[in-house]
């Protein structure tokens, strides 16, 4: 899928760290580093680390309902790639709070039909439609209890927790039972952050158990929502 059809003509700001630097030409070609594309510096939004999504993105199979929350962050690239994993007989409603990266991803997913269907609005609240994976680009400090509703039985949710500052851990929730979840932390992330998701503060001292402990408490307080 031409990574070049949803990021606009470039030059492209490549994020370095400390800011963005302009790629060197408008070859479509640069694109293709896993590299982070600013979308809209000045917001702090990019594309997104192509490695990462690559990993979070073996979540779905065909067939499947997959709930894309952030889908502007990547002006709907990685909701075209959900979209031809679920297939013809799958389908992907994509939510964006922001209005203009909304727009942008519309216009960029015109061609999947109906099986896309793009939300400028906020997915921090339901109903939601039942999901059999819920994939979120932005970080939250606990997934929230609307998200945990949508999830079918045997679903998935993907989410970025992540504190104010520093980084975070994407963690992978399953739903085993109608109240019953289990929680696995997956690798390492920072995100801009979610809006409407983060009440509250989050302590994630690095990957592997200790994420893993930090994400199983966040996921007992959102069920104490309900």
């Amino acid at each position: 899928m031409p990574t070049e059809d949803y990021l606009g003509p470039g030059p492209w700001p490549v994020f370095i760290g400390s800011g963005y630097l302009p790629t060197i030409s408008n070859d479509p070609g640069l694109l293709y580093q896993d590299v982070l594309i600013g979308l809209a510096p000045e917001r702090g939004i990019s594309n997104g680390q192509p490695s990462l999504h690559a990993r979070c993105l073996a979540a779905p199979a065909s067939g499947e309902t997959v709930l894309h929350i952030g889908a502007g962050t990547d002006t709907g690239y990685y909701t075209a790639v959900l979209a031809n994993l679920v297939g013809p007989d799958g389908s992907v409603p994509a939510y964006e709070i922001e209005a203009d990266l909304a727009a942008r991803a519309r216009q960029n997913l015109s061609w999947a039909g109906e099986r896309v269907e793009v939300v400028a609005a906020s997915a921090s609240a339901g109903p939601l439609p039942a999901s059999d994976v819920i994939y979120v680009n932005a970080g939250a400090t606990h997934p929230l209890a609307a998200w945990l509703d949508a999830l079918k039985i045997g679903g998935r949710l993907i989410i970025p927790l992540t504190p104010d500052t520093g980084m975070g851990c994407m963690l992978r929730v399953t739903r085993l039972g109608e109240r019953s979840y289990a929680a696995t932390a997956l690798m390492r992330v920072a995100f801009i952050p979610c809006i409407g998701a983060r009440p509250g503060r989050l302590a994630v001292a690095g990957g592997g158990a200790g994420a893993a402990v930090a994400g199983r408490g966040a996921l007992a307080a959102a069920r104490q929502q309900t």
